[in-house]
């Protein structure tokens, strides 16, 4: 018996088209981490991802409730593909400060951090109930305040401000409480924190919480603590004087005030572990679909051509700049990636 080769072939090629066809192109996974669900890091990663997921074969593994100075490490290590990075912090981890002290290769994760694109984060929240007592900063002295994770940036950012607005040291004159954010929320619904401190987008259900059963206060800082030179000297790399408008909470006795207090910057970051093609492939999806970023969350929307290096103090990853480069971004020169040669 002659096998008739011609036909097994386009037989097996049918077979083939039938088995596999439909699967297409095999998809890219990235993986990232990010911070906790309603967090303006988390927000920009599920808007990145969705818009990414949308208009190419690659999407993100995303690992949420992370605190995001510790994903820095494990970006630097090019363990992962995505993570958000705090301005300030990539300074502290290139000098082994803060957090990053007793890091012993801190300098060397440091300079495998590259950035995609910066984004507006959210405000610090400082929220008390309405029967706590407190209307001021100077009304917490002998009371527990929830700061924030006992590692993050975000503890140390909440001693700061408390400390520039009051004098105040944690320990010497209100109880410091640092926990993850979860167990901090439910310390605050279970009135076991007198304040609760929270960086978070505008308007978000993580302080809204709040107002669903009780009356809860915001306090602002006053004009007199915004305008004092080390209240200034903070408003750098990433962090500037916001307003959180009256009228934005439910269940918030003093809605009828615009509160003063810090808003920040974050930057979306990789490493040059991920490769140039997939990146670059990731940023030209964001912005030839920036309105669908900005659908995700209200805040996105401050996310512009103009404001794409706010504040950023990494290089580009090399994917990210030649992108920019193609589309006519004006790229800063500190931006320049070291691989751009």
């Amino acid at each position: 018996m002659k096998l008739n080769f011609k036909k097994l072939i386009a037989t097996m090629l049918a077979i083939t088209a039938t088995t596999f066809g439909s699967v297409g192109i095999a998809e890219t996974f990235v993986k990232a981490q990010t911070a906790s669900p309603g967090a303006g890091a988390y927000l920009a990663t599920v808007g990145f991802d969705k818009v990414v997921a949308a208009h190419t074969d690659i999407k993100m593994q995303i690992n949420a409730s992370q605190t995001v100075t510790k994903s820095m490490i494990v970006l630097g290590r090019g363990e992962i593909d995505i993570s958000s990075m705090v301005i300030a912090q990539t300074d502290n981890m290139r000098d082994k400060k803060a957090m990053y002290s007793k890091l012993e290769d801190a300098p060397e994760l440091h300079a495998n951090l590259r950035s995609i694109f910066s984004f507006s984060a959210g405000h610090f929240h400082f929220i008390t109930y309405a029967d706590s007592g407190i209307e001021t900063f100077e009304d917490i002295k002998g009371k527990k305040v929830f700061l924030g994770p006992p590692s993050g940036a975000a503890s140390k950012w909440s001693r700061d401000l408390i400390e520039l607005a009051t004098g105040y040291q944690p320990e010497a004159d209100y109880e410091g409480v640092l926990l993850g954010w979860g167990a901090g929320a439910q310390a605050m619904t279970d009135k076991q924190v007198d304040v609760f401190v929270r960086p978070a987008p505008l308007g978000g259900a993580i302080v809204q919480q709040f107002g669903l059963n009780n009356e809860f206060r915001l306090i602002g800082f006053s004009d007199e603590a915004v305008a004092m030179p080390a209240m200034q000297a903070k408003m750098v790399k990433g962090n500037t004087m916001g307003t959180i408008p009256a009228g934005t909470y439910t269940g918030q006795v003093n809605a009828d005030t615009d509160i003063s207090t810090l808003a920040f910057w974050l930057v979306m970051g990789s490493s040059p572990a991920t490769s140039a093609d997939t990146i670059y492939t990731m940023t030209k999806a964001l912005w030839e679909n920036l309105d669908e970023f900005h659908e995700t969350a209200p805040l996105l929307g401050a996310t512009t051509r103009d404001s794409a290096f706010t504040a950023m103090n990494v290089p580009l990853h090399l994917g990210a700049y030649r992108y920019y480069k193609e589309a006519g971004f004006d790229i800063p020169e500190h931006l320049v990636p070291p691989e751009a040669g």
